[in-house]
């Protein structure tokens, strides 16, 4: 999770946890946005791992990770703007759609096999991952709140 091939991932991840990680950790809390970005991370590995047992390539990447901290941000903050990319264009959309469209594009490439060398698997895991433990930590704040 801590290791990239090239700057320009690096910089991809870095620029997603920048736009959607702050406001994240303000509403989780630093500790628990620390447990949700490495359990992100974790399952997202292991998901490809479980996903392509055959393969030998190792992967590498904070994706994973990154696609769960999304998924917070979406189910956090719904409503808030992102900017898209289609192509070179881009078009402002609500967070939850932004995600949706993203998800389900990563979701398309996992089922068609395009792009071999991202580890598109990883980024679902992580994505669900983050669901799943951003909706088991809203309750326990808001409760330690009242």
């Amino acid at each position: 999770m801590f290791l990239h091939v090239e700057i320009l991932h690096l910089g991809l991840n870095m620029f997603f946890l920048l736009v959607s990680g702050d406001a994240v950790e303000r509403e989780l809390g630093s500790s628990r946005f620390l447990a949700l970005y490495l359990a992100c991370g974790v399952t997202a590995g292991l998901f490809h791992s479980y996903l392509n047992s055959a393969s030998h390539i190792p992967i590498i990447g904070a994706s994973g990770a990154i696609f769960g901290v999304l998924a917070a941000f979406a189910i956090l903050f719904p409503f808030r703007w992102l900017l898209k990319l289609f192509g070179f264009i881009p078009i402002p959309l609500p967070a939850i759609l932004f995600v949706f469209i993203t998800i389900l594009t990563e979701t398309a490439y996992v089922s068609s096999g395009v792009i071999e060398s991202v580890a598109h698997t990883a980024h679902v895991g992580g994505f669900l991952a983050g669901v799943f433990l951003t909706l088991l930590f809203i309750p326990k704040k808001r409760a330690a709140q009242k």
